[in-house]
């Protein structure tokens, strides 16, 4: 009578970890879905984000830390 338990037992854990499974897959798809489905930014504006050119507190804040590593 107390295989019966046991069993019962291993058969609770396997299908508890089934559902983890499941669940995790679950999840993953959901973040892919909503990444793929996010508006992304065109090409033509990555590259006029990127190629502008920077402001002049990120031009000092460079040349401070250039000149504090002895690079200029």
């Amino acid at each position: 009578m107390m295989g019966g338990i046991g069993d019962s037992s291993a058969s609770m854990d396997a299908f508890a970890r089934m559902e983890a499974k499941a669940d995790a897959m679950l999840d993953k798809a959901n973040a892919m879905s909503e990444l793929n489905s996010s508006a992304a930014d065109s090409v033509d504006d990555l590259a006029s984000k990127y190629d502008a050119a920077p402001n002049a507190d990120v031009q000092d804040e460079l040349a401070a830390l250039k000149a504090k590593m002895g690079l200029q």
